[in-house]
């Protein structure tokens, strides 16, 4: 619903919708309960919670769910198999190689250089 109303999606409904469209709106509750795309980690997980609550599933609302930090190593696996919440690629698709990183530590360093090198710097 958030994405919508910054203009950042068309409609509120799951994003992550099979071929078929669930036709859903995406909440918090669809993703971490009801998304037929993430029946296998919902599973993982609700049996996580129990293990460390003893609640099920149905005794949680997903607000309590994510304050509760027994639940966070299982919602934090959640988040990370699933990667629900993610707006960008996964981060290892963003890392630099190191020998980018290098060069621009390099660039950066003879910039400074520089600078310190100007009068009055």
């Amino acid at each position: 619903m958030y994405l919508k109303s910054v203009d950042n999606q068309p409609d509120d409904y799951c994003w992550w919708r099979d071929p078929d469209n669930c036709g859903t709106q995406q909440t918090r509750d669809h993703l971490f309960k009801h998304c037929p795309r993430w029946k296998v980690q919902q599973a993982q997980l609700w049996a996580r919670v129990k293990e460390e609550t003893k609640r099920g599933k149905r005794k949680w609302r997903v607000g309590d769910l994510l304050a509760d930090e027994r639940c966070s190593p299982a919602v934090l696996d959640f988040l990370r198999t699933t990667n629900v919440g993610r707006a960008a690629p996964p981060v290892e698709e963003n890392w630099d190689s190191d020998e980018e990183e290098e060069e621009r530590a390099v660039a950066a360093a003879v910039v400074m250089r520089e600078e310190e090198e100007e009068p009055g710097g």
